[in-house]
């Protein structure tokens, strides 16, 4: 997002609030010396976590970590080198963009109280309210929060430099107490963000006043230029005000639009002098007359962007698929030729022609032009008489009523509607995208424009916890999901929010024929199956001898947590692949993949979970033996060990219970969010290398 977005976003709330005759209360913050405490560890680790691949990761760190710098200063000098452990380099150009990715979940800490525009380290907090008590009550909890993420990463405010402005049009402006920690931070009635000056009537007064100071040292290089003897060319000149002027004119010019006409006319007596200079015109010539040839109107070049916008939607809405084409002519001298063209860029054609020497260039363009007509009118032709030639066919593929096996059967032609594969019933879209005999699918030889259809994955235990935050994230990246779990897990109403592209089965994963039911669900709705991820599982904890009551751990108890864990996860892997294998590879050979959820008791199991770490660390043993029982089918197996995460079981614990759990966390000492889980999963069908591996997801942690 550019400045232009952020200050585009921000002017329109204030409109908005003005609108409702609501106070918008902004904090616009300084982050104390931001580059220069990013603590690399963190950095590395923020990379990871958004896919970054490892490599480049660790080149990055590599390159920044044990800097060494030389310290000079007038009054002394260090000879030897000082070794620099945190912060990113000044102006290097890598240092905005590594700072952007350690703090791109900076907003997630405030965005549930106010609303939050970060650019690079400009950072701006602003809530809208009618009443004033409300916006000092969000604004102080989103900046206690930010201050501790801040805290976290190494970070601080620097109070000094942070302003409140109050935005209204109301003639007395209130007073708020926004605080940071136990400063205060001051009430002003403007603010410089992003380069504009934003006063709190949003008159755009301050800003031109601003930007006309701004532009008189370009005028002034113009005058000196334009009065010594030799003179300067109006062509250089007028490069040099496109430059130095009217850059500064068009820096958000919009954004302050509908602003103060006093405010305005500052702007246009700066122009107007540097029309005057550019030209060599007298002072008495009319500005209106020199406009036209030396530069366009101020007022006219604010709006065309939104003409720009408004013609654009326009064509769309009224003659979509409209074809944009270029004509051009031109002459190298008296005695040439003259050149004319005619390009169309969406299908590679160029035309050219030549006319005769005494022709000028403007007749070349006015030809060009005219080609460009002759050339549209009978393509135009040409392929409206060839989409009304196959009308009959496309419609007909439409309808079903071509020669596929569903309706041949359908008018006793063939005996079954089966396509010949056997994989599923003979319709259009399985024979053109999904018959696994096809050498390629149709959606790879489709123009790209065309969007190909998302995964079709199978989540057990998605009703909840892990698995409902894969299923959401598959959804999110366009899939079709089929989420099984037990009858009484509310998977029902959990697909009625999720919408048509999701469906529940009840399923128990240790019953054979529960999971043939719900591949069979898998086909019969969405044709096939990519992803299978186990997330269901049960968590028992009992010691193995109870002394106190001389009774010794249930065996029923040991059995069901192996049977669900352990052969449960297996029932589904053995299911999931029969069906898997029977896709089309894609180009590196793979069919799909198979992710299981282990846990770090498979590793660190504590007393008490002598069951559950059996069964866990069962699902880590099998997982490299099965990857490479089924590499030679296309099929990735690969296992996830989540340590500590915000699941239902967790949440029934008492605060301080989740406080002592959390305090055992290295880094970041929390509890995982499943969406964190769920980013995996995603990592690991996007990436076709992770096969036969089990990723600990646990923040460092090693139970004692």
């Amino acid at each position: 997002m550019s400045t232009l977005d952020s200050l585009a976003i921000l002017t329109t709330d204030i409109q908005i609030a003005f609108k409702r005759k609501e106070y918008l209360v902004g904090v616009f913050l300084d982050v104390a010396s931001a580059y220069d405490n990013v603590l690399l560890p963190v950095l590395r680790q923020k990379m990871r976590q958004l896919s970054i691949p490892v490599k480049l990761t660790r080149l990055v760190c590599s390159l920044l970590m044990e800097r060494s710098i030389f310290i000079k200063s007038p009054t002394c000098s260090v000879d030897h080198p000082k070794f620099v452990w945190k912060g990113l380099p000044q102006g290097s150009v890598l240092s905005p963009l590594l700072y952007s990715l350690y703090t791109y979940d900076l907003e997630r800490s405030v965005d549930c109280f106010c609303d939050i525009l970060q650019y690079a380290d400009d950072l701006a907090l602003y809530y809208a309210s009618s009443s004033l008590a409300e916006t000092n009550v969000q604004l102080n909890l989103a900046l206690r929060y930010l201050s501790d993420w801040l805290t976290r990463h190494g970070l601080s405010l620097s109070t000094q430099k942070c302003t409140a402005v109050v935005f209204t049009k109301k003639r007395t402006i209130p007073d708020v107490d926004i605080v940071i920690g136990e400063d205060t931070i001051a009430v002003s009635s403007e603010v410089k963000f992003l380069g504009v000056i934003l006063d709190s009537r949003l008159s755009g007064t301050h800003h031109m006043s601003y930007v006309a100071r701004k532009c008189e040292r370009g005028v002034n290089v113009l005058r000196s230029l334009s009065g010594v003897w030799w003179g300067s060319h109006p062509y250089s000149q007028k490069l040099l005000y496109n430059a130095i002027v009217r850059s500064h004119f068009d820096y958000a010019a919009f954004i302050i639009d509908p602003c103060n006409k006093a405010a305005l006319e500052k702007i246009d007596k700066v122009q107007y002098k540097c029309l005057r200079i550019v030209s060599g015109a007298m002072k008495s010539s009319p500005t209106n007359a020199l406009q036209p040839n030396v530069v366009m109107d101020l007022g006219i070049r604010k709006d065309s962007p939104a003409a720009e916008k408004a013609l654009s939607a326009k064509l769309n809405s009224e003659w979509p698929g409209w074809l944009p084409i270029f004509t051009d002519a031109s002459k190298l001298s008296e005695n040439s030729n003259v050149g004319l063209a005619v390009w169309l860029p969406k299908y590679k054609v160029a035309l050219s022609f030549k006319r005769p020497p005494e022709s000028s260039v403007f007749t070349g363009e006015a030809t060009a032009i005219l080609e460009a007509l002759l050339y549209a009118e009978i393509e135009a032709g040409q392929i409206l008489e060839c989409v009304l030639g196959h009308f009959q066919e496309h419609q007909r593929l439409r309808l079903g009523h071509a020669c596929t096996p569903v309706h041949l059967a359908r008018i006793r032609v063939r005996d079954s509607s089966v396509c010949d594969c056997g994989a599923s019933e003979g319709t259009v879209d399985h024979l053109f995208f999904e018959c696994p005999n096809l050498q390629s699918s149709l959606y790879d030889i489709l123009p790209p424009t065309i969007p190909k259809p998302g995964l079709v994955g199978l989540v057990t235990g998605g009703a909840s916890g892990l698995g409902r935050a894969t299923v959401e994230q598959l959804l999110k990246q366009g899939g079709r999901v089929v989420v099984c779990d037990l009858p009484s897990s509310g998977g029902q109403e959990l697909v009625k929010q999720l919408g048509q592209d999701a469906a529940f089965v009840p399923v128990d994963v240790s019953s054979e024929q529960d999971v043939k039911n719900a591949l069979q669900v898998t086909r019969d709705k969405f044709g096939r199956l990519d992803v299978a991820v186990n997330c269901a599982g049960v968590a028992t904890a009992c010691r193995v001898y109870n002394f106190k009551k001389d009774i010794p751990f249930d065996l029923k108890m040991f059995q069901n947590t192996v049977n669900v864990n352990l052969i449960g996860t297996f029932n589904v892997i053995r299911l999931a692949a029969g069906m898997i294998g029977k896709n089309a590879p894609n180009g590196d050979g793979q069919r799909g993949v198979i992710v299981n959820t282990a846990s770090v008791a498979a590793y660190d199991g504590q007393i008490g979970q002598a069951a559950y770490s059996a069964s866990k660390a069962g699902v880590v043993g099998m997982t490299l033996p099965i990857a490479r029982d089924l590499a030679k089918q296309g099929i990735r197996v690969v296992t996830i060990a989540p340590g500590l995460f915000r699941t239902p079981l967790l949440e029934q614990l008492p605060e301080p219970a989740i406080k002592e759990l959390e305090s055992n966390i290295p880094f970041p000492s929390r509890l995982g969010h499943p969406n964190e889980f769920a980013l995996l999963v995603q990592s690991i069908i996007e990436n076709p290398m992770l096969n036969g591996e089990t990723i600990r997801l646990d923040a460092s942690i090693r139970l004692k």
